[in-house]
């Protein structure tokens, strides 16, 4: 069973280099048929889960509307209004912008559309906004490195040091893309996630925040060191050594969820409840914290 990465499609450099250390494999999601993987580099194979080609067209549109919507919100920038809340719940569970202008030239005494309607496409539109802003995120932090270390050489040279009142002076710190829209993150994937049929047995983040708010919502989501024989196996190899070692495991925290990988993804995704014929998997589901820097 191949470890997922979540709730992210996008990973960073520095976040391949967390990961790799502890994985020769990742499975990993991606909204769109013709969304690009992660990079190949480093050890780490990824495993790409994306939907079927046939609707990229559509979801263009709808992100091209959901931005036209936020430029026209007093310029507020699209992380802010994707932040805002909905009346009709949260982002990843509304309707399509062009549902909601539908609504309103039809007139209030018109049956409304339910916000739940089409959540998967709302989803897969969020995944890719929240995709393309930590992309930028990665992209500013490595362009401020870039910047640092001109800086550094540039004063190494002309004074033979490093100028003490520089911005850039102290240490650029990596920022948590899992702190960002936690909620909507996780709704949003697990929504894909079951479109997809994705093996959920052992999810994997580096991800602090993206814990501790599954910890706050989820009963009993503990770390564990007493593991079942299958539920070991699960697990790479290195991982496995290091618990079996009985070494206090400071890189890497393992959860487990007190639900079966189909019921938990469901109950990320906001379900009613679990339908009767749906594969259960596993007992409960592992979750993977790696915090190496």
């Amino acid at each position: 069973m191949i470890p997922i990465y979540f709730p992210f499609t996008y990973v960073s450099s520095s976040a391949v280099a967390r990961l790799e250390r502890w994985f020769d494999e990742l499975g990993i999601l991606a909204p769109a048929a013709d969304a690009p993987g992660p990079s190949g580099h480093g050890s780490l194979t990824w495993r790409l889960f994306a939907p079927p080609p046939g609707e990229e067209a559509i979801l263009k549109r709808l992100e091209a509307e959901w931005r036209r919507w936020a430029d026209m919100h007093a310029g507020a920038d699209l992380a802010a209004v994707m932040a805002a809340q909905e009346a009709d719940g949260g982002f990843a569970t509304a309707p399509a912008i062009n549902s909601l202008r539908s609504r309103i030239r039809a007139g209030a005494g018109e049956a409304s559309t339910s916000p739940g309607e089409a959540p998967l496409p709302a989803a897969r539109v969020f995944l890719h906004l929240a995709h393309c802003l930590d992309q930028d995120q990665d992209t500013l932090r490595e362009q401020l490195h870039h910047v640092a270390d001109l800086e550094r050489r540039m004063h190494q040279e002309m004074d033979g040091g490093t100028r003490p009142d520089s911005f850039l002076a102290a240490p650029i710190r990596e920022e948590d893309p899992g702190a960002v829209l936690t909620q909507r993150r996780l709704t949003a994937w697990a929504r894909l996630a079951l479109a997809l049929s994705v093996p959920a047995d052992v999810l994997v983040t580096d991800s602090p925040a993206v814990i501790d708010h599954l910890i706050e919502r989820l009963d009993h989501l503990d770390p564990i060191r007493d593991l079942d024989p299958d539920e070991v196996q699960g697990l790479p190899r290195t991982i496995r050594e290091r618990l079996d070692s009985g070494g206090e495991a400071t890189v890497f925290t393992v959860y487990a969820a007190p639900l079966s990988p189909t019921a938990l993804l469901h109950r990320l995704a906001g379900s009613p409840g679990v339908p009767v014929n749906a594969p259960q998997g596993a007992s409960r589901c592992l979750l993977v914290l790696i915090t190496e820097k």
